[in-house]
């Protein structure tokens, strides 16, 4: 079995959490920014692709403008240990301003590596929103 890793990031986005909810639980949303190609198999189930290969992903839990957890299906058919991803949403009324929190459990080892993964993910999720990050 794969050593895994659990990162964990935050983004500040000033967006409205409604809007940036559609961003990372909907096929549209995700291959605006996500993955190269965002097929869904069904209401709880989606193909990601990245680099013209694929992976399955079962949305275990979402809350509307909340959160979603997404669990990428092991090709051997193995429940153990799978890896995940996460995206959280907190809002601040006062200075109207979304927090995207990050949880990203895979074999992906290096810090520096996932740092700048995502710091790049969310730099194109910030041009399809129109945002900006501080």
């Amino acid at each position: 079995m794969a050593k895994k890793y659990k990162y964990q990031a935050e983004f500040e986005i000033h967006c409205d959490p409604k809007r940036l909810y559609q961003y990372i639980s909907t096929p549209s949303g995700l291959q605006s920014w996500f993955a190269d190609r965002v097929i869904p198999i069904n209401d709880k189930m989606y193909d990601m692709i990245w680099d013209k290969q694929s992976h399955p992903a079962r949305i275990v839990s979402k809350r509307q403008n909340s959160h979603i957890k997404f669990q990428f299906l092991d090709p051997s058919g193995s429940e153990e240990d799978l890896n995940y991803i996460e995206f959280r949403i907190d809002y601040s009324e006062i200075t109207q301003t979304s927090f995207l929190h990050i949880t990203d459990y895979s074999e992906m080892t290096e810090k520096s590596d996932l740092d700048d993964l995502w710091n790049k993910l969310v730099g194109y999720l910030l041009d399809a929103i129109g945002s900006h990050i501080h």
